[in-house]
């Protein structure tokens, strides 16, 4: 007993030696840990206060995809409401689609009714410029004539002024020769035969018959009105070569009158009428040339034109007819224009 007593208490003692050297180990481990615990010590500082401002930078973050997914929430809404309005829009649209057509074919009827109207207010203007040259040609024509006629009044007062003093000197005679036995009587020689009556001897008259004197012929000189009045005329008549003749005839003699470039005018009438568009295109320029300020100058222009598509020379005429509508953009003539360049598919757009 004492036998083991002893050698459990070398065991303890041994225990205690191994205690005292794991402690003293312990104590220098514990001093390492402590040394390294000072070194990281500050670093662990370090990581608290960054792993702290990390969390309040999550706790920001946080708060601001909070706020973010708010926005997208708004922005969602607004999208949603913007695409309710662009469907609104649209169906506006489509309304104002289907009201600008309804409005473009109006539009393009009266445009229709609008070119007629005009074709029809320019036929009437050319009836009514013919009906003026022919009342302007009437006048002349009646004036011409009431001139003849006071000629005439002037012929007839003054033959029958003439007659009466030659009357009257007769009448004196022929008391004179009653009063004065000494008045020479006729003498016979000069023999004028007279109507013999059944039992009645012929007797020479005591006074010669008077000589019977022919009327002499007045040359009356034509005026120029009248000459345009018959020319114009045939070309109404269809009488075309007549026309031409007369009217050519107007400007050798009358080139500078009133009425010089309607003749030139009509003379190319004449032509496109004949179907000559070469000589009528060559009339047409002429009066441009000599007379343009003529008010036939667009009518002119556009019968160029006109010419030009008969001889297939359609440039030249799409030059004519933009011509046309530049010089003379507020004519009847431009609007006949512009539907021959719509027929040509050639129009323009142009601001003048």
């Amino acid at each position: 007993m004492t036998s083991e007593v002893s050698s459990f208490k070398s065991s303890i003692e041994k225990i205690n030696e191994r205690l005292d050297r794991v402690s003293a180990g312990n104590r220098k481990e514990d001093g390492k840990i402590i040394k390294i615990l000072n070194r990281i010590q500050p670093d662990i500082r370090a990581q608290k206060i960054s792993l702290a401002n990390q969390a309040q930078e999550i706790q920001t973050l946080s708060e601001t995809f909070k706020e973010i997914v708010s926005d997208i929430d708004e922005y969602n809404y607004r999208v949603s409401s913007v695409a309710q309005r662009l469907d609104s829009i649209d169906s506006r649209v489509t309304q104002l689609s289907d009201i600008y057509k309804a409005i473009s074919e109006q539009e393009t009827a009266k445009s229709e009714k609008e070119n007629l109207r005009m074709k029809s207010e320019m036929r009437k203007w050319n009836d009514l410029g013919s009906s003026v040259v022919t009342i302007q040609t009437d006048l002349a024509e009646l004036k011409v004539s009431v001139d003849s006629l006071k000629e005439g009044l002037s012929g007839i007062r003054a033959k029958n002024e003439k007659d009466f003093r030659k009357s009257k000197k007769d009448k004196k005679k022929k008391s004179f020769s009653r009063k004065d036995p000494s008045f020479p009587k006729p003498t016979v020689s000069a023999k004028v035969p007279q109507p013999q009556v059944k039992g009645t001897p012929l007797v020479a008259s005591p006074f010669p018959p008077e000589s019977s004197k022919k009327p002499a012929i007045q040359m009356v000189s034509v005026r120029p009105e009248e000459i345009y009045r018959a020319a114009y005329l045939d070309y109404l008549k269809g009488n075309f070569r007549l026309a031409i003749s007369e009217f050519k005839s107007y400007l050798e003699k009358y080139p500078d009158t009133e009425l010089a470039g309607n003749a030139r005018y009509w003379v190319g009438e004449c032509y496109y009428a004949k179907g000559d568009y070469k000589m009528a295109i060559e009339a047409f320029n002429e009066l441009n040339t000599r007379h343009p300020k003529s008010i036939k100058a667009p009518s002119a222009i556009l019968k160029i034109s006109y010419s030009n598509i008969n001889l297939k020379e359609f440039d030249k005429a799409v030059e004519k007819l933009n011509l046309l509508i530049k010089e003379y953009p507020r004519s009847g003539e431009a609007e006949l224009a512009k539907d021959k360049l719509r027929s040509l598919g050639r129009l323009k757009v142009q601001l003048y």
